[in-house]
């Protein structure tokens, strides 16, 4: 089976101590990430869990031996973080891993991206201020190393469920963009009403979906990690796609078209009761401005735009997008 996530947990294993070799079967896909610090004694132990779907990857730090200290982090934990990336939900695991305190080093927190906190450190104040720190990790999706008052350092590992997209249309400019989309780490999920364009031959490695796309979407398990791209033969596939996604949560919703058509399909959402809010999330035109016009050329725009909004937010994407035209 694949490892679905590469989690870490610190590596300090002082000045000019390198992290131990890794070696990864080719057939793994997961990245990993070591933090240098200043104390010693510490060391990597690679753990593997198998779960529902997979297998989750991590490391555990070995702390400096000086008591007998409990696992850093328990097979309970790690279940319970299979458990919500599954369902979709973003985590911030900050542990304790030097403090003045002896007592603290070795616990963690684990806090959801709704603000909620599981576990503690024994130390209300320390715990807010954790949770403070790891909401905005949380927030840029980073993970590294904080310093907390009264002598407490700590590692904060931001874990993200797996980014898929959704792309609506499986015309000539969807077949680059799910093979570009692929290469750049998201899973694919492809949809359209008509099987001789969704079908597997075209798409490969990709989920394909030969279905109406007004039933289709509406048992699709979408949510904060899917990035959905509009690219429909027409206006009125568009508006059932958008009517349908705009109901929940995403991380993207961008939208193909002139703007003449585009205006027409947001307006008649807007009329028949799309929140406004939701419109103004549609990113349109769709795709970062390099003047692309072949359908690898869109295509690459899109993906770039994607890449974009998972790396640095939709606002910086945004941003870029109007430096971009107004240089030109």
């Amino acid at each position: 089976m694949p490892v679905r996530h590469g989690i870490v947990l610190p590596y300090h294993g002082g000045a000019g101590v390198q992290p131990p070799a890794v070696s990864i079967e080719p057939s793994v896909s997961c990245y990993y990430y070591y933090a240098r610090g200043d104390e010693t004694g510490a060391c990597l132990r690679r753990r593997r869990l198998e779960t529902k779907k997979g297998f989750l990857a991590f490391w555990l730090p070995s702390l400096p031996a000086k008591k007998n200290r409990r696992e850093v982090v328990s097979t309970d934990l790690w279940e319970r973080v299979c458990d919500l990336l599954e369902q979709g939900r973003s985590v911030c695991l900050a542990t304790v891993v030097a403090s003045e305190d002896e007592d603290r080093v070795g616990r963690h927190l684990l806090v959801l991206s709704d603000g909620e906190v599981e576990g503690t450190t024994g130390l209300p104040e320390l715990d807010r201020q954790i949770t403070r720190a790891a909401c905005g990790a949380l927030a840029d999706l980073r993970r590294g190393w904080v310093m907390i008052p009264e002598g407490h350092r700590v590692f904060l590992d931001t874990l993200a469920p797996e980014t898929s997209v959704l792309v609506c249309g499986a015309g000539h400019i969807a077949v680059p963009l799910a093979k570009f989309a692929r290469a750049v780490g998201f899973r694919v999920t492809v949809l359209d009403d008509r099987p001789d364009f969704a079908h597997p031959d075209r798409f490969p490695g990709c989920r394909v979906i030969a279905r109406d796309f007004r039933e289709a979407l509406a048992e699709m398990p979408l949510g904060s990690h899917w990035y959905v791209v509009v690219i429909t033969r027409g206006h009125e596939h568009d508006a059932e796609c958008l009517e349908a996604v705009l109901r929940r949560p995403t991380a993207y919703v961008g939208l193909i078209g002139s703007r003449r058509r585009v205006g027409f399909v947001l307006e008649m959402l807007g009329r028949q009761g799309t929140p406004r809010d939701r419109l103004r999330d549609v990113f349109t035109p769709i795709g970062l401005p390099i003047g692309g016009e072949s359908p690898a050329e869109i295509a690459l725009s899109i993906v770039s735009e994607l890449v974009c909004v998972r790396r640095k937010g939709p606002g910086q994407a945004r941003l870029l997008r109007r430096a971009v035209e107004e240089g030109s």
